[in-house]
Formats: structure tokens, sequence, C-alpha cells
């Protein structure tokens, strides 16, 4: 493979390196930007620059001390080639939706690495999928519930990168480029990472892929997201704990701020891989809306279904707009990772000052016979249900279907038309306010095996 030209490193401070790569659009630059990371990095590590123009590469692997910088107009094009990435070493660990090889942009136990720039980060998605001609019964049984995505109908046109950017158990990571788009699966998977900045990134997924998740924070901890704008045809925030690879830790100390999140499916959420405890996460001052045409299935979802436990998490200052299920929080037990299957916790868990427009279907706070979870407030929470009803399709009694996740759907029309609680252990709904749109003979509200319920709730039809 022919190398693209590497100039020399321009005067910097001592021991910080420059390297200044110039594009050549006739070939694979892999080799040329790989050269450039590794002689930084032996060299005490510093920038590398893509300066403005097309770079197509495969998988380029960033060393500690780096920092990939995008000048504006510079583009890292991800290869349609899937020969063209690093094989992904899978080892132990839980299902992770992707592809055999790992990312474009991929690192792996290195320390002070970042991605800067106003430049653009682009995976080429749109060629690894194209559109089911037939698609299965249970994509068709969507559609005239109001929940169908167009990720249903994706067709992989075969193997693909599991993620477009990748880290694995790195610190110190920042990542500021400001365009990231057309990921063919994950957008940005973090893995085991601490120390984490990402400020001001606008990524852009594409609806018509399959698991094109935005951004998957997985047993991670010390993060801060803020600034963002995300747009996807997945879970558009995703905190999860996988244990891919053996590395099953908390996460611990996120914090979610100023963030507008767009997706097809859900917006903010923990789950549905939850293998070890999530702990002092913060989302606020942010707002969760449909992408494009299509309503998002769930904005505020929060789900324990593999043992963990979700702990002292605040949500403040949000609104989530055009939802069919605007606010989910749910203990299950499916037990993927356990021996013996055993329900985890959810406790210690604040709403506050959260605002639903347009809500398609309903909210729910369900804990287990037998394991309630603990704590939960909502303070000034305001809903707007809008409809539509089928008076035929509203559950007389929800199930519980504890080892599943099931489809929104089957929880669209619920006993209440506001909020469906049971099985807790303290709940406080205080200063709530819940109006619907249409004429709806189902109560706001209904409670069930609730202790300690302290509630202030204003129910009304406009």
């Amino acid at each position: 493979m022919k190398t693209a030209a590497v100039e020399q490193p321009a005067p910097v401070a001592k021991g910080k390196q420059e390297f200044i790569l110039k594009p050549d659009s006739s070939q694979n630059q892999a080799a040329a930007i790989q050269y450039a990371i590794d002689a930084c990095s032996a060299q005490g590590g510093g920038r590398v620059v893509l300066q403005p123009g097309q770079y197509r590469s495969g998988t380029i692997i960033l060393r500690s001390g780096v920092t990939l910088h995008l000048e504006k107009d510079a583009v890292l094009l991800g290869s349609s080639d899937v020969a063209d990435y690093k094989p992904w070493e899978m080892g132990p660990g839980a299902r992770v939706n992707g592809g055999i090889a790992t990312a474009l942009v991929y690192a792996e136990k290195t320390d002070n690495i970042a991605l800067t720039g106003e430049g653009k980060i682009d995976g080429s998605g749109h060629t690894y999928f194209g559109k089911s001609e037939n698609p299965p019964d249970w994509v068709k049984a969507r559609k005239p519930m109001g929940t169908w995505i167009p990720g249903f109908e994706a067709k992989l046109l075969g193997n693909r990168p599991r993620a477009l950017i990748l880290f694995v158990d790195c610190k110190n990571v920042r990542i500021e480029v400001k365009h990231v788009e057309n990921s063919p699966a994950w957008t940005i998977h973090l893995l085991a990472c601490e120390h984490v900045v990402m400020r001001g990134v606008q990524l852009l997924g594409a609806l018509g892929g399959a698991n094109t998740d935005g951004v998957d924070l997985d047993a991670c901890s010390d993060v801060l997201v803020e600034d963002c704008d995300i747009f996807t045809g997945d879970d558009a925030m995703c905190l999860k704990n996988t244990n891919t690879k053996g590395l099953k830790r908390p996460s611990r100390r996120i914090t979610v701020r100023r963030c507008r999140l767009r997706s097809t499916t859900h917006g903010f959420t923990i789950g549905t891989e939850t293998q070890e405890n999530f702990e002092d996460i913060t989302f606020t001052d942010s707002q969760i809306d449909m992408a494009g045409e299509y309503r998002t299935l769930t904005g505020i979802g929060l789900s324990i279904l593999d043992g963990g436990t979700i702990a002292r998490l605040r949500i403040s200052n949000v609104t989530v707009s055009d939802s069919v299920a605007p606010i989910q929080i749910r203990l299950g037990n499916a037990g993927r990772g356990q021996e013996k299957p055993t329900p985890g916790m959810l406790r210690d868990i604040v709403l506050e000052d959260v605002t639903v427009k347009r809500a398609f279907g309903n909210n729910m706070i369900l804990g287990l016979k037998g394991h309630p979870l603990k704590n939960i407030a909502l303070r000034r929470v305001s809903v707007e249900f809008a409809g539509p009803i089928d008076p035929a399709m509203i559950m007389p009694e929800l199930p519980e279907q504890a080892t599943e996740f099931p489809a929104t759907e089957v929880w669209r029309f619920l006993p209440a038309y506001g909020f469906y609680c049971r099985d807790i252990d303290g709940l406080e709904m205080t200063d709530m306010t819940v109006t619907t749109t249409v004429e709806d003979k189902r109560p706001a509200l209904i409670v069930k095996n609730v202790s300690k319920l302290k509630c202030t709730l204003q129910a009304s039809e406009s």
C-alpha cells in the first residue's frame, strides 16, 4: 500500500509533537495515519492533524498521549470493506450488537487520548444496510400500533464493524470532534473507560440502520457528556454494563447535561444489559425529541434486568416530546450473566421538573412481587397524554413479564392513562399534573402494593 505523505512536525513545545497529514483520495490512508499516530506517541505524545479533505481508512488505533485533530472540512471516511478493519476479539462477556470487526477509530488500554476539531468522522454506515423486502410478522404488527421505526426493516448486507468509535479500558479520554455520523452499528462505544469528557459533538445516525445507537457508556466511571446533539435510529444515550471482554465494572459518577437527544427508540436509557451497578448518575437540562417524523418509543427508560442496581440517580429539568412511553422505570429478572437469576434493585431515584409533551402511550413505575423499588420521587412532573385511544386494547391488568423486555406496544394502553405504579417501597409524587387531550375513561393514576405513598396530583382534560 502506498503511504500518504507526512510533513515534518511543526515546531511545538518540548516533548509534544505535531504531525500534519494531507489528504489523498486515491487510496486508503490507514497506514499513513497509523504511522503518524505511532510516531507521535513514541516521541512523547502530541497531535496528529488531518488537513481539509477526505481520508478513506479502515481501523486506526489511537496510542497513549495522542490527539487526533480534524480541521474544518477534514473527513475521516470509514471504508465500506469490512476486511479493512481490525478483527474483534470478543472474549467472554455479554451480547453486544455489531459485527466481527472493531471500529474506524479504536483504542485499548491507553491514557490521555483525544478526538478534536471541527471536522467529521463518517462511518459509511449506509453501505452496510439495505431494506428488507419481506419484513417478518413482528415488524408488520407494530405498524398499526404506531410504534414502527425504520430500523425494524433494516437488512444487513454482510458483516460490519461493531462501532464507529470504540475505546476499551482507557483513561483520560476527550471527545470533542464536532461531527460524527453514519455509523454501521453503535456510534460511540466507551467500554470500561475512566475520566471521560465528551463535549459539543453533533452525532448523526442512520435511521434505516440496525442497532445504530448514539452513545453507549458501558461500565464507565467519572464521565461528563455535555452540549451534544444526538440524532439516531436506536438508543440516543445509553448506559449499560455488558461484561464485554470480561470487563464487568460499576458505572459511577456519570453526568449528562445540556444535550438534545433524538431517537426512534430510546432517548436516555439505562439497560437492558445491567450486570453491574449504576451509581451517582445525573441527567439534566436536556430535551428528548422525536427523530424526524418518527416518535421516540421510550423517552426516559430505566430498566434493571440482570441483577444490577441503580442507586442515586437524579433527572431534572428535562423535556420529553412525542414519545410512546415517556417514563419507564422497571425491575425485571432476565438474569443474563448470572448462574441463578436474582432480581437487582432500583432505589433513591429522583425526577424533578420533567415535562412530557404529547405522550402517545403511558408511564410506568414497576418493581417485582417481593422485590419492590425503593425511594422513588417525582416532583413537579407534568404529563400531557395525546392519545389516540383504542378502548378494546386497554389492558385490565399488567403482567410482570419479568424475564423479558416486552415490546413497547404491549404497554401502550395501560390501565391508567398517566402513571401505573406497582411494588414500590417509598413513592413520592408531589406537585404532579396529568392532562389528557382525548376522551379517556381510565384513571390518571393507579398504585398497587405501594407503601409510604406521598401524592399530590392534579388530573384534568384539556
